[in-house]
């Protein structure tokens, strides 16, 4: 194979076959230690929606905690009624699915190779479309919206990304994105419109939490807990730095998460450089998207979460920060399909834990 040929860029077909791979690997290896189906219903937040989604289909909330926002819990309260499938294989259907989606959009948006190594460099992000979770769907409605951005279809970019917003909140930073453009470029009758349809999609979403817990931003509040004061935000990093100086933490968590840490903040660096200039030009919603989100995951306010979960809350933005990185990365398939391998292997033993690596 010349020089030429191995770079071509990777198509979506061929992205497919490598994430079959890393499912085949994940499933397999994940298996080996722990059942790997009864696992999908209790992992992470599953249960959580799941149990939304079950109180959504009898329309009875007296047992819920709404914390988790609802979105995910929708979606899967509709698929099971539609296919008459149980709540948990809903929740794994929506993320393969997602993540299938995910995938070919990534090539639309950013090309085969970006696309690539969005696919398997972060272990939360297979652990999340292999053991289900929230990120897939709302990986997918990000994306979703930036190419009907690239469209010129803003009002449907903001519609979709008004419904990333009730499957996590921080999807509000793709819908305020769409709308600091749109007032940038004097566009002031799609801001509106764009606007009318983000509140819309808020108040059907928050129309229930109101009448049945009297709290129209209950799932909102509901998140207090996490937070070191009463507020989300607060000084930059300073939350994530108590987080790294913790003596409590394993080194291996220390070394990956500070390493995403970095990631972003040298992407993001990157994505500013003349190399990346013809990009943040062409595609000013998408980087823009890109501070907003990064800015936020800086000044969360919770000592814990912050730190712990950056590299599950950073997925949304990988793409984009490798867009930085493009002129460093090895464009080879190689290098893929042995991240591919390295990442579902290590994604599955991570998500059954090192004090359970007993086989069943």
């Amino acid at each position: 194979m010349n020089k030429a040929s191995h770079r071509t860029e990777p198509s979506a077909a061929e992205l497919l076959g490598v994430q079959v791979f890393m499912a085949f690997l994940f499933v397999a290896t994940f298996s080996h230690f722990k059942s790997y189906l009864p696992q999908v219903a209790v992992d992470a937040d599953n249960a959580g929606y799941i149990n939304i989604a079950q109180a959504i289909r009898a329309w009875h909330f007296e047992y819920i905690m709404p914390k988790l926002f609802w979105g995910t819990s929708y979606a899967i309260a509709g698929l099971s009624i539609l296919f008459h499938l149980s709540e948990s294989t809903s929740l794994l259907l929506i993320s393969v699915l997602s993540c299938l989606g995910t995938l070919w959009l990534s090539v639309r948006l950013w090309g085969g190779w970006v696309a690539a190594f969005f696919a398997v460099l972060s272990i939360a992000w297979l652990q999340r479309v292999f053991l289900a979770g929230s990120e897939p769907l709302f990986v997918l409605l990000i994306f979703s919206s930036l190419l009907m951005v690239r469209k010129k279809k803003w009002l449907l970019a903001s519609f979709i990304a008004a419904l990333a917003t009730i499957v996590r909140p921080a999807g509000f930073f793709s819908l305020a994105a769409v709308g600091i453009v749109l007032l940038y470029r004097r566009e002031y009758l799609n801001f509106c419109f764009a606007l009318l349809i983000g509140i819309a999609v808020g108040l059907a979403y928050v129309v229930p939490l109101w009448i049945y817990f009297g709290d129209p931003l209950a799932t909102y509040h509901g998140y207090r807990g996490d937070w070191n004061s009463g507020s989300p935000l607060g000084l930059p990093f300073c939350a994530i730095v108590r987080a790294i100086f913790d003596s409590n933490r394993p080194m291996t968590n220390l070394v990956l998460n500070t390493g995403w840490v970095a990631f972003s903040i040298l992407g993001l660096i990157l994505l500013f450089r003349k190399n990346s200039a013809e990009y943040t030009k062409a595609f000013p919603v998408e980087v823009v998207f890109a501070v907003l989100y990064l800015s936020f995951l800086y000044t969360y306010n919770s000592s814990h979460w912050s730190f712990s979960e950056f590299p599950r809350f950073v997925i949304p933005v990988i793409p984009m920060l490798l867009v930085g990185f493009r002129s460093y990365f090895p464009e080879r398939r190689a290098v893929i399909w042995a991240l591919a391998a390295a990442s579902a292997v290590l994604a599955a033993l991570s998500a059954v834990g090192i004090h359970n690596l007993r086989p069943i």
